[in-house]
């Protein structure tokens, strides 16, 4: 009922925003003490560490936000292209969620504070347009 929107979005609120902080100031410290340069080459299974932790942390980030993402089918081994026009920054965690992939970004993005350094681990490609 219209009556309960305003009480639902309070209570969505008192429970996404301890989540997104907790993702922020716990997990994402976390995330960057295990992508560093030192923990390059550890490899967990087929994959290095370095690639399942943003994975993991992207889909943290997802379940934070409420989404549930479902997937069909399994990720191409190897290389692959996904040619995409993405709409907000959601994308890219929804796609970092699935499997580590590089991204192209404006050159800018780069110099950004944290986000740029993320973007280099997050193996993205930068050109000048």
């Amino acid at each position: 009922t219209p009556e309960s929107a305003p009480a639902a979005r309070v209570l969505r609120y008192l429970v996404r925003v301890p989540m997104l902080l907790w993702h922020l100031l716990v997990h994402l410290p976390l995330t960057l003490l295990l992508i560093t340069p030192v923990t390059a080459n550890l490899r967990l299974g087929s994959e290095s560490l370095e690639h399942r932790v943003i994975r993991a942390w992207s889909a943290g980030l997802m379940r934070v936000f409420g989404f549930r993402l479902r997937r069909v089918g399994t990720p191409l081994p190897g290389a692959a292209m996904f040619v995409a026009n993405h709409v907000s920054w959601v994308d890219i965690s929804v796609l970092h969620s699935q499997r580590m992939m590089g991204f192209v970004a404006k050159h800018e993005i780069s110099n950004w504070p944290l986000v740029g350094w993320l973007a280099v681990r997050g193996e993205t490609i930068f050109h000048l347009r």
